[in-house]
């Protein structure tokens, strides 16, 4: 077994953490999002800043993550908000991952893909950002 790999005996109980990468697009309001996209982020920081989610914007939606009610309560509060101010359809992909054999936050689970990738071909994330490799 490969070092870092889980197995049934080291495997605790599910703490129903979970880390969502939502992408809401809102259809029929036009080319921009970025007003949605704004009421929706409004949502998801006022729960961050009650401890109750952890919130990443990345370039094609959002990271966020916390227990399974609160994250798919955000969620369906985005929904209702978007629906109420008038947004008709509203099209989401969802991709959800929970484990049971650590905690890891947002930060920590992109700072261990950078750490393997640093190992592998020395590649570095702020080359990365300045168009380096």
């Amino acid at each position: 077994m490969a070092e870092g790999e889980a197995t049934a005996a080291t495997t605790s109980k599910w703490t129903e953490q979970v880390m969502a990468d939502i992408c809401m697009e809102p259809i029929g309001t036009g080319v921009s999002m970025r007003r949605e996209i704004g009421e929706v982020h409004g949502i998801f920081h006022r729960l961050q800043a009650d401890g109750k989610l952890e919130v990443r914007l990345h370039a094609f939606g959002t990271i966020i993550a916390g227990k399974w009610g609160a994250v798919m309560d955000a969620l369906r509060e985005a929904h209702d908000l978007l629906h109420e101010k008038g947004v008709v359809r509203i099209q989401s992909n969802l991709r959800l991952a929970t484990r049971t054999d650590k905690a890891q936050t947002i930060d920590e689970a992109v700072q261990a893909i950078e750490e393997e990738l640093q190992k592998q071909a020395g590649w570095s994330s702020a080359a990365a950002r300045a168009g380096g490799s």
